[in-house]
C-alpha cells in the first residue's frame, strides 16, 4: 500500500509541473508586466499623450478664443480714437412755410478723443489682460495633464490586476486539473475537488471584474487622449522635479496677473472721470433763396463732457472691489498651493516606503506558498490550506503590482503640485 501511494505521489507531481509553473508565474507577475509593456510603442511619449489631449480638450478651444480676444483688445488700445468716429448729416429748408428756397445743408465727421491718461491706462489694461489669458492658458493645459497623469496610471493599475487575475485564474485551472486527476486515483477526497473548481470560479469572477475595470479605464483613455495604444510604463514615468518649491507654478503665475490685470482696470477707472471729449470738422452750405448762389463755411467744433462724482464713483467702488478680492484670491492660491505641495511631497515618500514593503511581503508570502506546495505535494498539508496560501501570495503580488502604479502615480501629483508641465 505504501508502494502505491508512493507512485501516485509521483504521478501527481508529474501532473502538477504545468501548475508549478503556473504558480512561479504569478509570483513573477511583475516581470511579465513590464515585459509585455516593452511589447507596446515607446515612440509616444507623456508629453505626446498631453499634446494630444490638449489638441483634443474644448477649454483648449476656449483658452485659444481668449488669448485672440486679449490680442484684439490689445490692437484696439492702439487706436486713436476713444470710441469709433461717425459721420453726421443735416438739412434745413423751408419747403413746409414760405418756400422761398432757402436750404442750410451740414456735412461733418465727429472724432472721439482720450482724456488725459486714459490711453495710456487702457494700454497697459490690455496688455496685462494679454499676459493673463497667456498665463491661463498654460494654467488650463497644466489641468489637462493631471487628467492625462491619473488616466495613464489607473490604466496601468487596471492592467495589472487584470493581468493578475488571469494567472491567478490560469494557475487554479491548472490546480483544479491535478486534483480531479488524484481523486481519480484516489489520492484526495471529492471534498477537494470541490474546493480546487471554487476557488477557480472565483478566479474567474475576479478575472471577469478586473476586465470591466480595464475596458472602463481604456476607454477613459481614448477619449481622453485619441491615443488607441497605451503608454508603456517607461514612456509613462515620470522622475520627481528637482525645483524646491511652487513659486513658478501656473495658477500662481495666473491669480498674480489677476491681480495685476484688477489694479489696471481700477487706473482706467480713475483716468475715465468723464465721457470722451469730441472734436467734430464739417462744412456748411448755405442757401437764402432759389437761384441765389450758396456760400460754404468750415465747422470746426469741440465737446467736452463734465464729470460728476455720482457718475464716477460706482465705477470706483466695483473696480475697488475687483482688487480687493484678487489680492485674496492669489493670497488663498498661494497657501493652497504649497499645502498640495507638502503634502505630494510627504505622499511620494510615503509611496516609496509603501512600495518597498508591498516588495518585501509579496516575496515573503511567495516563498510561504513554495513552501507549502512541497508539503502539500508530500501529503503533510491540506488542499484548502493550499489554496488559502496561493491566494494570499496572489493577493500579495497583486497589491505590490497596484503600489508601482501608485508610486508612480505619487511622482506624477508630485511634479503636477510644482506646475510641470510634461
Amino acid at each position: 500500500m505504501r508502494v502505491s501511494i508512493t507512485w501516485r505521489a509521483d504521478l501527481s507531481e508529474f501532473h502538477m509541473k504545468n501548475h508549478i509553473v503556473m504558480a512561479m508565474c504569478l509570483w513573477l507577475g511583475v516581470f511579465s508586466v513590464h515585459a509585455q509593456d516593452k511589447q507596446h510603442s515607446t515612440t509616444v511619449t507623456l508629453a505626446h499623450a498631453v499634446d494630444s489631449a490638449w489638441e483634443r480638450a474644448v477649454a483648449a478651444k476656449e483658452v485659444s478664443g481668449q488669448l485672440r480676444k486679449a490680442e484684439a483688445d490689445k490692437s484696439a488700445a492702439q487706436r486713436l480714437w476713444a470710441k469709433s468716429p461717425s459721420l453726421e448729416y443735416s438739412q434745413r429748408n423751408n419747403r413746409q412755410q414760405s418756400d422761398t428756397g432757402l436750404k442750410e445743408t451740414e456735412v461733418g465727421v465727429v472724432w472721439p478723443v482720450w482724456i488725459w491718461g486714459q490711453r495710456s491706462a487702457q494700454n497697459a489694461l490690455a496688455s496685462s489682460a494679454l499676459t493673463k489669458a497667456d498665463h491661463n492658458a498654460q494654467f488650463v493645459r497644466l489641468k489637462v495633464a493631471t487628467d492625462v497623469r491619473e488616466a495613464i496610471w489607473l490604466l496601468k493599475e487596471a492592467e495589472a490586476e487584470s493581468k493578475a487575475a488571469v494567472l491567478l485564474t490560469e494557475t487554479l485551472t491548472s490546480l483544479a486539473a491535478d486534483v480531479d486527476r488524484r481523486v481519480s486515483v484516489g489520492d484526495l477526497a471529492r471534498t477537494d475537488s470541490m474546493v480546487a473548481h471554487g476557488e477557480r470560479l472565483a478566479a474567474l469572477a475576479l478575472q471577469s471584474e478586473t476586465s470591466q475595470k480595464l475596458s472602463t479605464a481604456r476607454a477613459r483613455w481614448v477619449n481622453l487622449t485619441g491615443l488607441s495604444t497605451p503608454l508603456s510604463t517607461e514612456a509613462a514615468a515620470e522622475q520627481p522635479a528637482s525645483l524646491k518649491g511652487a513659486t513658478d507654478h501656473p495658477e500662481i503665475l495666473l491669480a498674480i496677473q489677476s491681480t495685476e490685470e484688477a489694479k489696471k482696470k481700477l487706473e482706467l477707472a480713475e483716468a475715465s472721470n468723464r465721457e470722451s471729449p469730441e472734436f467734430k470738422v464739417g462744412m456748411r452750405q448755405d442757401i437764402s433763396a432759389r437761384n441765389q448762389p450758396g456760400q460754404s463755411s468750415l465747422i470746426v467744433g469741440f465737446r467736452l463732457p463734465l464729470g460728476t462724482g455720482d457718475r464716477n464713483r460706482p465705477l470706483l467702488a466695483a473696480a475697488l472691489t475687483d482688487v480687493e478680492v484678487a489680492e485674496t484670491q492669489e493670497q488663498r492660491t498661494r497657501e493652497r498651493i504649497a499645502s498640495e505641495y507638502e503634502l505630494a511631497k510627504q505622499a511620494l515618500a510615503i509611496g516609496h516606503q509603501q512600495l518597498q514593503s508591498a516588495k518585501q511581503r509579496a516575496d515573503l508570502l511567495n516563498e510561504r506558498t513554495a513552501l507549502i506546495e512541497k508539503s502539500f505535494k508530500a501529503g503533510e498539508t491540506s488542499l484548502p490550506e493550499f489554496l488559502r496560501a496561493v491566494s494570499l501570495s496572489a493577493q500579495a503580488q497583486t497589491a505590490y503590482l497596484r503600489q508601482i502604479s501608485k508610486t508612480h502615480l505619487a511622482t506624477a501629483r508630485f511634479n503636477q503640485s510644482l506646475g510641470v508641465t510634461p
